[in-house]
């Protein structure tokens, strides 16, 4: 854990007792030592949870698809998951603090309000949505098996078609128990996934909301004082260093979602290629029916890499399409029409302007 996030829990203990949210300094030594410790744990873990993950599908796939080793698969892949997301956030914060303490002497004062730390408390159900909806995917999966006696690589791939409505499935429901579960579990199912979706793009849209204050202060140098936006309490860019991206991004708003999207086709058309050796249109073809979950069955993975490898890019391809609509939503919602009416009088002042021009002109002639 950074010294930031110490700084902060300490924080919200005084804030709560006194209401009055004190100052913390750090030195960039120990900050430098804090990150980068937590951004090789994370990455560690993240290629060590990968590499069980890819042997723990193979090993389902030599055993026929053996139940409890399939659960702990379920759990091991969602795991793995989180921690990348861990690791890119990690990641994006040693990058920021390099930037911010590029002086080695330099201190920082950070000042946190009680809202930012509000929005800081309710990340935290973030960890608690994820390790539920593990539960409840465990539970279904046994549930299934056990109603339509499939097996665990079956009822896992029904399980991730119905609650992100793509439809992938080669088996039916025969049960009248499975039939009453697949309605409880199509709407349960789906408001976990988005509510997790949800929270995720909550944490990273409080990025460009949250307004943090920082007194840089460096040796012999006047301390100077930048109100900005960012991170809380992880990213500490100020607006000096902000990139030509997000520059370009902030001020041509409609071409970077595009590209975000364009891009997200193209890792995942690529990906798919690779991966399972398909040609580049059929690997198009999969990527748009996962993304607009039209759910066609003549394609699917095969591999175990593959079938890791789609329930992330379809969490992720959600989370950029959902964020893609509301943002088109938005713009058309904001959009503005004006409409230039001219005064009743307007026609009559011009036609007074040039008459008085010409009165002019035939007094000097």
């Amino acid at each position: 854990m950074s010294i930031l996030v110490n700084a902060l829990l300490l924080q919200t203990k005084f804030a709560v007792a006194d209401l009055v949210p004190p100052k913390f300094k750090f030195g960039f030594p120990a900050a430098l030592c804090n990150h980068t410790g937590s951004l090789v744990f994370s990455l560690l873990s993240a290629i060590l949870l990968t590499v069980a993950s890819y042997l723990v599908e193979n090993a389902i796939s030599n055993s026929n698809g053996n139940l409890f080793l399939g659960l702990g698969g379920a759990s091991l892949h969602l795991s793995n998951a989180v921690t990348w997301m861990v690791f890119g956030m990690h990641l994006i914060n040693f990058v920021e603090l390099l930037q911010l303490f590029r002086n080695p002497g330099s201190n920082a004062t950070v000042s946190l309000s009680m809202g930012e730390l509000e929005r800081v408390r309710e990340g935290h159900i973030f960890p608690i949505a994820v390790y539920s909806f593990d539960v409840v995917m465990n539970l279904s999966i046994v549930i299934l098996c056990y109603f339509e006696k499939w097996s665990f690589r079956w009822a896992e791939q029904w399980y991730f078609a119905t609650i992100t409505t793509i439809g992938f499935s080669q088996y039916g429901l025969k049960t009248d128990l499975g039939k009453i579960y697949c309605q409880i579990l199509g709407v349960y199912g789906f408001l976990h996934l988005a509510t997790i979706l949800g929270i995720f793009a909550g944490m990273v849209l409080d990025s460009l909301k949250t307004r943090v204050e920082f007194l840089v202060t460096t040796f012999d140098q006047d301390t100077d004082q930048i109100e900005r936006k960012s991170v809380v309490p992880g990213s500490i860019k100020t607006s000096k260093f902000k990139s030509r991206f997000r520059r370009f991004a902030r001020h041509h708003e409609v071409l970077t979602m595009i590209f975000v999207v364009f891009a997200i086709w193209a890792f995942g058309t690529i990906s798919f290629a690779i991966i399972e050796d398909w040609r580049y249109v059929q690997a198009s073809y999969f990527i748009v029916n996962v993304v607009l979950t039209e759910g066609y069955m003549d394609l699917y993975p095969s591999t175990s890499i593959g079938r890791i490898f789609i329930y992330y890019y379809s969490l992720l391809s959600y989370g950029v399409w959902a964020y893609a609509i509301s943002f088109l939503v938005e713009k058309l919602h904001n959009a503005k029409v004006v409409v230039v009416r001219r005064q009743n009088n307007h026609r009559i002042s011009v036609l007074a302007k040039r008459e008085s021009m010409i009165n002019r002109g035939s007094s000097g002639v």
